[in-house]
């Protein structure tokens, strides 16, 4: 938009200094090119920030007033008038120049500033899922080494109580009216039944 509207800018001066149909042509030109990006602006609509919205129909208002007083330039260039366009760039068309540059500049500083936002909004949710994610594989970490203490414990503890029954016996200092705790029906509980079997036959012997 910047760019059509400085086209416009230099084709009004080109226009002022020759008075020529090929400077005019493409003074008109600039126009239309810098409408149809106005036009393309204004078709986001409901995308564009309260501010952005603001600075376009400012820039619609200004550029209204700016292509009346053009026109009236180049009707006093074509005629014997044309030395009384002076006083009409330094008191009309300067200061809208003016509002709309500024407006333009406005515009794009608030479209930058939305884009950093933006950007910047991105970069917290990914720092911030990165750091849930860390803190679920943390938490997964030592809930699985508990669990497989624990299930190893739960394995492990019947197996010595049955290694430690055998050592005593094996030793002969077992006592063989001892018997093993049966709980359950896994096959740890098969193997203390067992035992106990095993147990109770040495004892009627």
């Amino acid at each position: 938009l910047r760019h059509y509207w400085m086209n416009i800018i230099i084709g009004n001066r080109a226009y002022m200094a020759f008075r020529g149909e090929d400077a005019l042509s493409n003074l008109n030109t600039y126009r239309v090119s810098f409408k149809e990006q106005l036009n393309e602006i204004d078709a986001f609509g409901d995308m564009l920030a309260f501010e952005q919205a603001d600075a376009l129909e400012q820039i619609k208002e200004l550029s209204t007033t700016y292509y009346k007083n053009l026109d009236e330039v180049v009707s006093i260039h074509s005629s014997e008038s044309w030395r009384q366009d002076a006083h009409v760039i330094k008191t009309e068309l300067s200061p809208l120049v003016a509002g709309i540059k500024s407006n333009i500049e406005q515009l794009v500083s608030d479209q930058r500033s939305i884009a950093a936002s933006s950007s910047q909004a991105l970069v917290d949710k990914v720092s911030a899922t990165m750091g849930l994610m860390a803190a679920l594989v943390l938490v997964g970490l030592v809930l699985g080494i508990g669990t497989a203490l624990l299930v190893g414990r739960m394995v492990t503890r019947p197996i010595r109580a049955v290694a430690r029954a055998m050592r005593d016996i094996a030793e002969g200092e077992g006592d063989l009216t001892q018997r093993l705790q049966v709980k359950g029906r896994d096959e740890i509980a098969d193997l203390a039944c067992a035992f106990n079997t095993f147990i109770g036959k040495i004892q009627d012997t």
